[in-house]
């Protein structure tokens, strides 16, 4: 037999559920009638289908989102991206929208108040950024390089021998100097021959950056960074992109810049190691760089040997 309490006590908790179903209700609807539900919908299929099509697209691209999100917090997963409001925590309208399954498909970013969303493919990596990439960079696969910078010792070598050109042996002089500085413990040493000659170096040299200046018969303003074939090559290759790149992203009024494989000259006895070609001696563009821009030249150098360890 019930009692009247229990009659009394189910009817207050129906009451309760009904009351929050009844606001819950409210809630939803008001959500939908200011668009905010919808454009949460709409904002994770159109995020999750472009994300498909950068998938499957070759080469390097991206697609900027006309859209101002400073409203809403963006997920994305691997299987999935998830919109949900800045002003309501926890958001019970939440939308979810799938993403087509990939196995070698690897995503994980959370993006909040972004005003607005560049979906990008670079290095066959699928990125959600808040800024337009520079296509112009130089390209690399992904490898990890992360390790201890603290530990390393830099080798930082002027690649330009006493026989040439003195203004630029001054140049490259320069800038070793200022690097010196930089670094918090390298093994660090010049010298005013080819690295092509070859020679033998201290066994606790993890890196070595050789130093040199360009000589073109045009106006060009370049920075190139050659990478000895062989070893370690994938390892060379990423340092050589990241050194010109960091140089490419600061104003330097460069024309351009690559990464070159060669066989011209040893890495000696460490595995890493890159030539960095700087400016035209003959540019006086490249002139006024190397004599007034000293500064952002050494952090491009420095903080290339951090993103590279880094990463």
């Amino acid at each position: 037999m019930k009692k009247r309490g229990q009659l009394t006590l189910k009817a207050n908790i129906e009451l309760v559920i009904a009351i929050t179903i009844f606001l819950l209700f409210i809630y939803v609807g008001k959500s939908w009638g200011n668009g905010e539900v919808f454009q949460k919908a709409k904002t994770a299929k159109e995020s999750s289908l472009i994300i498909d099509a950068m998938y499957a697209t070759r080469g390097n691209a991206y697609i900027t989102h006309p859209v101002n999100f400073s409203d809403f917090n963006l997920k994305f997963f691997p299987d999935n991206v998830i919109v949900s409001s800045t002003k309501r925590k926890p958001d019970e309208t939440a939308y979810s929208y799938y993403l087509l399954p990939a196995l070698d498909f690897k995503l994980e970013k959370e993006i909040n108040k972004p005003n607005k969303l560049v979906f990008a493919k670079l290095r066959g990596e699928i990125l959600i950024l808040d800024e337009e990439p520079n296509l112009n960079l130089v390209q690399y696969r992904e490898i990890n390089t992360k390790d201890t910078i603290s530990d390393k010792n830099v080798l930082l070598d002027i690649n330009q021998p006493t026989i040439d050109d003195p203004t630029k042996l001054v140049q490259a002089k320069r800038i070793i100097e200022v690097l010196k500085t930089q670094f918090n413990n390298p093994y660090v040493t010049e010298k005013t021959k080819d690295a092509g000659i070859g020679g033998s170096l201290p066994l606790d040299v993890d890196m070595m950056i050789s130093i040199s200046i360009g000589d073109f018969s045009d106006e060009r303003n370049v920075i190139k960074a050659y990478y000895p074939i062989g070893g370690e090559e994938k390892k060379k290759r990423k340092l050589a992109s990241i050194l010109v790149n960091q140089f490419l992203i600061r104003d330097l009024n460069l024309n351009g810049g690559n990464a070159i494989p060669t066989d011209q000259f040893t890495d000696y006895d460490t595995e890493i190691a890159v030539q960095i070609q700087i400016g035209n001696i003959n540019s006086k563009k490249s002139l006024d760089m190397l004599n007034k821009k000293t500064t952002e030249i050494v952090t491009a150098i420095y903080n290339a040997t951090k993103e590279y360890y880094y990463s």
